[in-house]
């Protein structure tokens, strides 16, 4: 039964919940756990109004498949489009040591940072992405609309500018139907082609290597990618779970295919002998704030708190980089529409002025 529920549930299309509405629910899930609330309960209250159709959905199906005689974390891991593979191994690690709720508590706090942190990143870029559209449609206006006015009642023996041509030519592109049409097909196919291909192992790997090696804005991601890291394996490791699976979790759960090397190299290295501030030094795609950190917390007895103190650094850093990044990228755009302002208004001025200049 629980099978049949599960590919219903996926065949409609209900595949992606957001991080906000997740949090939301496992911190719920973790408060009734920990008042005393039995599971089956607890996943029935879940089940309610008020809660996304996609999220609703999954637990009514993870409560049928508990029910039915399935651990919670096998129940969750049969709708992977909703509970991804950090959720399942955390889920799982919890109900061998009999701590779920703080698990629980510990994976809705790990949520709640990515979420602020994604949140920080799209409003860091919001104002510079709407900049940018409205100066897109105001110059396509003014090309299109604005410049053939002004050039249309010159002389035709009049020679015009090479510049003044090219704008004409972008606007006669840009005012023909047939390039909206061609436009209307191709960007539509021009997407799915891209977005088949990023999903793609391919396509995902170099898509990643890109982001990460790009000037500027590459640290960046880095850092917001080495944040949510220390974050994962500070929780993993209160969980209790093995030192080398918190590694194998944690580096597979962020989907990033070169996190996912380095770490597994880490772990290669823990398992040849070496501590794991000196497996995290031999790895060059993470820094050495990470190992020494490691390094001494490993006489201390206390990897997570260090962890926890390098993801806050990192943390920092992003924030005050995407402001940084902000206030430079501001007036670099303005500065591009003032470029190009001032090429259509001498594309627009030049022939008046040499058709004056006949007279």
């Amino acid at each position: 039964m629980s099978k049949v529920f599960a590919w219903a549930f996926n065949l409609g299309g209900f595949r992606r919940t957001s991080v906000r509405d997740k949090m939301i629910s496992l911190r719920q899930f973790a408060v009734l756990l920990g008042a005393g609330v039995p599971l089956l309960r607890s996943l029935e209250v879940l089940d309610q109004r008020g809660v996304p159709e996609t999220l609703r959905l999954a637990w009514r199906a993870v409560l049928r498949s508990v029910m039915e005689g399935q651990s919670l974390a096998r129940a969750m891991a049969s709708h992977s489009g909703v509970f991804n593979l950090l959720e399942i191994g955390m889920v799982r690690a919890a109900e061998r040591s009999s701590h779920l709720a703080s698990t629980l508590r510990y994976l809705a706090d790990l949520l709640e940072g990515e979420y602020k942190l994604k949140r920080a990143i799209t409003g860091a870029l919001h104002y510079p992405l709407f900049l940018l559209t409205v100066s897109v449609l105001g110059l396509t206006f003014f090309t299109v609309h604005l410049m053939p006015v002004f050039t249309q009642g010159l002389s035709e023996e009049l020679k015009l500018p090479w510049l003044t041509r090219c704008l004409l030519g972008v606007a006669g592109v840009l005012g023909a139907p047939a390039f909206y049409t061609v436009l209307l097909v191709a960007a539509p196919l021009g997407i799915w082609l891209a977005a088949a291909y990023l999903r793609s192992p391919r396509g995902r790997y170099r898509w990643q290597k890109w982001q990460l090696s790009a000037y500027c804005i590459g640290q960046i991601l880095k850092k917001a990618l080495l944040t949510r890291f220390c974050q994962t394996f500070a929780v993993l490791l209160r969980t209790g779970m093995p030192l080398p699976l918190c590694l194998d979790v944690a580096g597979d759960a962020l989907g990033n295919y070169h996190l996912a090397e380095a770490v597994r190299t880490v772990n290669d290295g823990i398992k040849n002998g070496s501590t794991l501030g000196e497996a995290f030094a031999a790895s060059p795609f993470f820094p050495r704030l990470i190992a020494s950190m490691l390094e001494i917390s490993e006489e201390a007895g206390a990897p997570a708190d260090a962890l926890d103190y390098v993801s806050k650094i990192y943390g920092r850093q992003v924030s005050l980089a995407l402001e940084q990044f902000v206030q430079l990228l501001e007036p670099l755009m303005l500065l591009l529409i003032g470029v190009f302002m001032a090429l259509m208004l001498l594309g627009m001025f030049l022939p008046l002025y040499q058709n004056l200049s006949v007279f």
